[in-house]
């Protein structure tokens, strides 16, 4: 993020230039460890009034443990729902906006990759772990999700 900021002389105000690339909620190449507990993460970006939809950046893993726990956002990352009844927060998109492979109907032990098309680059999430999956039109469980297109 580049932040300018000018002088107008003429009427003594102080203008401010934000030029920025793009915002996230959450970024970096760590891990986030929640623990055991019904936890929530909420990766949200707002700029200018708008909410994007890529709110995770970095490749970040994102594990939560044991727990009924929510997760919102969608972006360049790994996300582990763990143990109990895990939901996956995507009301940014319609189902259709968003291409699932990986699925085996039944086991969530197995990866779901819901990947999205920005401008000709993929974006993709993969998750492990959760049961249930919002879209901004729809709601699945985790065995009909690749029939949801």
């Amino acid at each position: 993020m580049v932040l300018t900021s000018l002088l107008d002389r003429r009427q003594q105000q102080l203008v401010v230039l934000l030029m920025v690339g793009t915002a996230y909620g959450i970024y970096g190449e760590g891990i986030i460890k929640t623990g055991n507990g019904n936890d929530q993460i909420i990766a949200t970006s707002t700029l200018d009034g708008v909410q994007h939809k890529i709110t995770i950046g970095g490749g970040i893993n994102i594990a939560l443990g044991a727990g009924n726990d929510y997760f919102k956002g969608f972006g360049e990352a790994t996300v582990d729902g763990g143990d109990g009844f895990d939901t996956l927060d995507l009301k940014a998109f319609k189902r259709s906006e968003l291409i699932v492979s990986g699925v085996n109907s039944g086991n969530t032990l197995n990866s779901a990759n819901l990947t999205f098309n920005s401008n000709g680059n993929s974006i993709s999430l993969s998750t492990t772990g959760f049961e249930k999956f919002i879209f901004a039109d729809s709601s699945f469980c985790y065995s009909s999700l690749a029939n949801g297109a």
